[in-house]
């Protein structure tokens, strides 16, 4: 857990909480690669906390001239001597938050940093400063806030951080290939970061190895996840990594099997999903009634008409054939499982409400 970060006048003591254990373990390999990473999470999931680490790592351990934009004075504390938390690392200090895009590209233009740090890019100017900042060749490692990658997509201040997003329009030949609409949504550029880390919570993460990649697919409703990892931290630390490779060998054909020429008995989330989507496609054929718990009903109906269920969202439990809550409210609520156990009605559970979250869900689910 952080200790206060906004004592007047003095530097700040930083308490050593799992998030930054996992800041430290779960991005190393990341860190060595050499990419720009930006970190995605609501507030006080530890994004700052993870920056700090992750600052003291470049600088310490790997040797690298680090610069820290600390506009808010949270990563370094308030004192005039940064606190020794983000280890060799330099910090530079924000007069006022509007000018924090004034001072991001000072940094490259006068003190030759291999990394840059920069906490909550949150307007047009800051994003605009890292994409010049990545252009010239510098890694960043930056925060803002997002529960995942589709938050930023629909972002339009933060959008530019991935590429933009324009509409295209298709040639009648190559929306017949794609069958799709003409008008379609497309990348725009190449990403500013190359990584996105998403903290759904402080000890599980999931990440994008490949931004460009996951954009595109998730613009033509194919997106999957590229990697998970979760910290467990009792006696020992344990990094689970779950993770599923693109294949470029496998050929995908509607209607098709699927065939990989070098070596099909690799596991490839291509081959993992589809075995997934003929449970999905059924689902989608069955009618869903749905009694929602401490969940946003426009939320849960903006994913059920995307993805194309057959749904009635009802207020009374007897009429349900599937419930769906919050775990931490619906972990309490005893009456309510009772009642669903009567009735044989199953209850699934997601830990936050977000777009992202119900539709892994749904795709989970099978009767």
């Amino acid at each position: 857990m952080l200790t206060d970060e906004s004592k007047v006048g003095m530097a700040v003591g930083f308490d050593v909480s799992l998030a930054s254990v996992a800041g430290e373990l779960n991005s190393r390999d990341l860190l060595e690669s050499e990419q720009s990473i930006l970190i995605l999470g609501r507030p006080g999931v530890g994004k700052t906390t993870i920056i700090r680490e992750i600052a003291r790592v470049l600088a310490d351990e790997m040797e690298k001239r680090v610069i820290i934009i600390d506009t808010s004075n949270e990563i370094a504390g308030d004192s005039d001597v940064p606190h020794s938390g983000i280890g060799r690392a330099r910090r530079m200090q924000v007069a006022k938050t509007e000018l924090q895009h004034q001072i991001m590209i000072e940094a490259v233009e006068n003190h030759m940093p291999q990394v840059i740090i920069i906490d909550e890019i949150g307007t047009e100017l800051e994003v605009l400063a890292a994409r010049t900042i990545a252009e010239k060749g510098v890694q960043l490692v930056g925060t803002t806030h997002g529960n995942c990658l589709e938050n930023l997509i629909k972002n339009p201040s933060l959008t530019d951080l991935i590429g933009g997003i324009q509409y295209v329009t298709l040639s009648d030949d190559e929306a017949k290939r794609r069958k799709t609409q003409k008008s379609v949504l497309e990348r725009k550029a190449s990403p500013a970061f190359e990584i996105i880390i998403e903290i759904n919570e402080q000890n599980f993460w999931t990440i994008h190895e490949n931004v460009k990649n996951s954009i595109d697919l998730f613009l033509r409703g194919n997106f999957r996840i590229g990697q998970v990892r979760k910290l467990y931290l009792n006696e020992k630390i344990k990094i689970k990594c779950q993770k599923f490779q693109i294949d470029s060998n496998l050929s995908i054909n509607r209607g098709s099997r699927l065939t990989n020429s070098k070596n099909s008995s690799q596991l490839n989330w291509y081959l993992r999903n589809q075995s997934e989507d003929e449970k999905f496609f059924k689902l989608q054929k069955k009618k869903l009634i749905i009694y929602p718990y401490s969940l946003s009903n426009n939320v849960l109906k903006e994913v059920l008409l995307k993805m194309r269920f057959q749904f009635v969202i009802t207020n009374e439990i007897k009429k349900a054939n599937i419930i769906i809550g919050l775990k931490k409210h619906l972990k309490q609520n005893f009456k309510l499982k009772n009642l669903a156990r009567q009735k044989k009605i199953p209850i699934y559970t997601i830990n936050q409400v977000s777009i992202y979250q119900i539709t892994k869900l749904l795709r989970s689910i099978t009767f």
